[in-house]
């Protein structure tokens, strides 16, 4: 199976997707990827919100090839996406997001006590919803009907 073409079963369901006949067709991922122990900063070693054993890692999938790219921040505890920006947290609770094209840094987001723990998005009304590890919270973040 090349990598452009993906099938996957779910409760009874088949779904499949192609790349379009004749068009190239590139995807930005974000990768959680095994990390070199010998580069890992001694406060991630010390930080159990942090993943000592791996790194997020921004990739680009195109021509049925995966392209790596640098770790985005050692200290990164949760990525996700949402409509082409990356977001990050990090084991000392800095949120921030980026344009996933440019690297260009949009925002920082509300700094959590603790670090997050969790990073959740919904495509569909463009929510975002950030879990910390210390403070039991969870902030939820919905784009503003004038930046649409």
């Amino acid at each position: 199976m090349s990598a452009t073409d993906r099938c996957f079963s779910e409760a009874g369901a088949n779904y499949c997707y192609s790349s379009f006949d004749g068009q190239s067709t590139a995807v930005w991922l974000l990768v959680l990827a095994a990390s070199d122990m010998e580069t890992e900063p001694d406060h991630c070693m010390e930080n159990f919100n942090c993943h000592p054993i791996s790194s997020w890692r921004l990739a680009l999938l195109a021509k049925d090839m995966v392209i790596m790219g640098d770790t985005l921040d050692p200290r990164a505890s949760a990525a996700n996406a949402l409509a082409g920006i990356g977001i990050l947290g990090t084991c000392d609770g800095l949120v921030y997001s980026w344009e996933l094209s440019s690297g260009k840094k949009v925002a920082t987001l509300h700094p959590l006590k603790g670090g997050v723990s969790c990073i959740a998005v919904n495509s569909r009304s463009d929510a975002l919803a950030v879990a910390s590890n210390d403070e039991c919270v969870l902030h939820v973040y919905v784009k503003s009907p004038t930046e649409c």
